[in-house]
């Protein structure tokens, strides 16, 4: 089971870090800040490890597991419930500028038209999208990207141990059911999903000939969005 081999790996601390940042209203430091916003930090056992408000400003600050993958999920009137993973160290931190971000509704409805024909997109429950990229490490420079991928399939084991299998859009950015990979955006989504931790595989073919596979987890809300931007894949 995914899931369950994702949680194994975790490792468990009672050390906690503090993590100060400012909630935004989408992924880059251009969005407007998004006061009064319900925001909680949760471990990969489900467990909330605290709580906050956001001030005037958009501001929070959150006890959260030190060394370890945590997720900062929030929710404010407006936007759909947002979750987004944090990898934590050993010290307080403060949150890069748009790294912690809460999708408006009409900005979700968008983002996930292009999937209206996918089987399922249409039933209740949380959403895991995103687009896939391959880690360069230190070898990408300012300015340059992490090349998308385009041959990329992806799976979800929810909370609910149900497999998902991911719609992907084509090269014209919509779905189409003709192809179960990526394609030329390097876009996924997977609907339906219990609320809890799940367990996202994606996998490409390097030649036809060598296959890489990544295991992300990820917290589900059951009537949120979980974006994936990017989801990363490594070099074999």
């Amino acid at each position: 089971m995914l899931l369950l081999l994702a949680l194994a790996c975790a490792p468990k601390t009672n050390e906690n870090i503090v993590v100060t940042g400012t909630l935004l209203d989408q992924d880059d430091e251009n969005g407007a800040p998004v006061s009064g916003a319900s925001v909680r930090s949760i471990n990969l056992y489900t467990e909330v490890v605290d709580g906050a408000q956001t001030d005037g400003q958009g501001a929070f600050s959150l006890q959260a597991p030190a060394i370890d993958t945590f997720f900062i999920s929030s929710a404010a009137e407006g936007h759909v419930p947002t979750s987004v993973v944090v990898q934590a160290g050993t010290d307080d931190v403060a949150a890069p500028d748009g790294s912690v971000w809460i999708r408006r509704s009409e900005d979700h409805a968008a983002v996930i038209a292009p999937f209206a024909a996918c089987p399922g997109a249409d039933q209740p429950g949380g959403v895991i999208e995103g687009e896939v990229r391959v880690y360069l490490g230190e070898t990408v420079e300012s300015g340059d990207t992490h090349p998308l991928v385009t041959t990329a399939r992806a799976y979800a084991e929810g909370a609910d141990g149900a497999l998902r299998a991911a719609c992907t859009l084509n090269d014209e950015g919509i779905y189409d059911g003709a192809s179960d990979e990526t394609g030329q955006t390097g876009r996924f989504a997977i609907f339906g999903l219990a609320e809890g931790i799940a367990a996202l595989q994606i996998s490409y073919m390097i030649e036809d000939t060598l296959q890489v596979d990544q295991v992300h987890s990820v917290y589900v809300r059951a009537d949120g969005v979980a974006p994936m931007y990017p989801a990363w894949v490594p070099l074999p």
